[in-house]
């Protein structure tokens, strides 16, 4: 899916994929950024302050129910299979999800932000201009704003 999404964000800047979008008084859409995250992100370009946002993320995980104890459910069997027990998961499974999404979301997100100062924090690549940025600012120069 993300090299689908890459793929897209490449050819709807540029004119030679769809002229008839031109014909028809579309014009070509320039990404300005893409923003990247994983488990765990590689090369990290962007750090984002969530201290302020993210009891607001745990409570909107917490409200996909069915998913997350999906979630619990497949983390029990692998658990199972390494020959482990883990009983909060077996608590989660038919009660309380918030202890599991606070583990998962939460404390990650506060020992990331630790290493920054910050209360919490997530780790994004983002590639600007399809990473030619630099060589924008050395060789051209800021359109007037439209509008």
């Amino acid at each position: 899916m993300a090299e689908a999404t890459a793929e897209a964000v490449w050819t709807a800047q540029f004119d030679k994929h769809h002229p008839e979008h031109l014909a028809q008084g579309l014009d070509v859409h320039g990404v300005v950024e893409t923003w990247y995250f994983g488990r765990p992100v590689r090369e990290i370009t962007d750090i984002v302050d969530i201290s302020n946002t993210l009891d607001r993320k745990i409570a909107a995980s917490l409200a996909h129910e069915t998913p997350l104890r999906n979630i619990v459910q497949q983390l029990r069997l692998q658990a199972k299979t390494a020959g482990y027990r883990v009983a909060a998961l077996d608590t989660a499974q038919q009660g309380d999800l918030s202890p599991i999404i606070e583990g998962f979301i939460g404390d990650p997100a506060r020992a990331l932000g630790a290493q920054y100062n910050l209360g919490a924090a997530e780790a994004f690549r983002v590639v600007r201009f399809g990473g030619l940025m630099d060589w924008l600012r050395a060789n051209g120069e800021p359109l007037p704003e439209a509008g």
